[in-house]
């Protein structure tokens, strides 16, 4: 996880210099990629340890 972040985080960082965003903008973009996904993997872990989610 921490290499696919990082790999994120660093074309979300490209993409603001490139089209001019701001620095604000881009950790956005990463947070809510970031967060979407990382909720996908504890879901997937919780239910491959027969957990529940609601």
């Amino acid at each position: 996880m921490a290499l696919r972040d990082t790999a994120l985080l660093t074309r979300r960082l490209t993409d603001a210099r490139d089209r001019g965003l701001s620095l604000d903008e881009a950790v956005h973009a990463y947070e809510s990629e970031m967060l979407r996904y990382g909720f996908e993997a504890v879901a997937a872990a919780a239910k491959q340890a027969g957990l529940t989610t609601i």
